[in-house]
């Protein structure tokens, strides 16, 4: 039983990696580039929907594990997250993206593999993850309040290299503690009803690792 969740969430999250990923490449070209980037309205209202769909399946797991609810809203879910990403991507150099998503695939196998053969168990790391992307998102805030100003541009690369590394740190730790959810080696394991709610932790992981690394070493447009 756990061998088939296992392979649910992962075909599950190979479909949603694989639509992120027909999004991005599409930005490649600068008409559709342009496109969403004169469409930041539309980006806001798929950051709006993808709150509201994710609190009802993290908050309600009877909707997460209801068929074929489930799937519809992880669809929708899915589609505004990739339209997100496409939306940042297209602000970006093709070649940069291109190796961002290099980066961020061969980071994510290496973890992968890692997460399930180490006998290390992260599972009971959840709080201190927490603690960490409370502070992520604090810091966040105030580079957008502050910005560049309060350090003059060299000063805020600096420190906006090192925001970067933090987060692909932070996430790549989310990575492994997910997939040791998924596999359930340890004490703390994902229900196999909640295999929706599995596929989307990991989806995040991977995404938020992306975006800091295009973050990090992307030229802008």
């Amino acid at each position: 039983m756990r061998l088939g969740f296992i392979r649910k969430v992962y075909g599950i999250l190979t479909a949603q990696l694989l639509l992120t990923s027909i999004f991005v490449i599409s930005t490649f070209d600068d008409s559709i580039a342009q496109m969403f980037r004169s469409s930041v309205g539309l980006c806001y209202a798929c950051i709006g929907i993808s709150l509201i769909v994710g609190f009802v399946l993290i908050c309600f797991k009877s909707v997460a594990r209801k068929v074929p609810t489930n799937y519809i809203l992880l669809a929708i879910w899915t589609f505004c997250e990739s339209w997100m990403v496409a939306t940042i991507s297209a602000y970006y150099e093709p070649t940069t993206v291109f190796i961002a998503a290099a980066m961020t695939a061969g980071v994510t196998c290496a973890l992968t593999a890692y997460a399930c053969t180490t006998k290390t168990d992260f599972t009971y790391c959840g709080g201190l993850l927490f603690a960490g992307t409370c502070l992520m998102l604090l810091t966040g805030i105030f580079f957008l309040i502050f910005g560049s100003g309060s350090y003059g541009s060299k000063g805020f690369q600096v420190i906006n290299i090192i925001y970067c590394c933090m987060g692909v740190l932070l996430y790549s730790l989310y990575l492994i503690y997910d997939t040791q959810l998924v596999m359930g080696k340890f004490g703390i394991e994902y229900n196999i009803d909640d295999y929706v709610l599995a596929a989307m932790m990991i989806y995040i992981d991977v995404i938020e690792m992306f975006l800091y690394i295009l973050r990090m070493v992307g030229n802008r447009r």
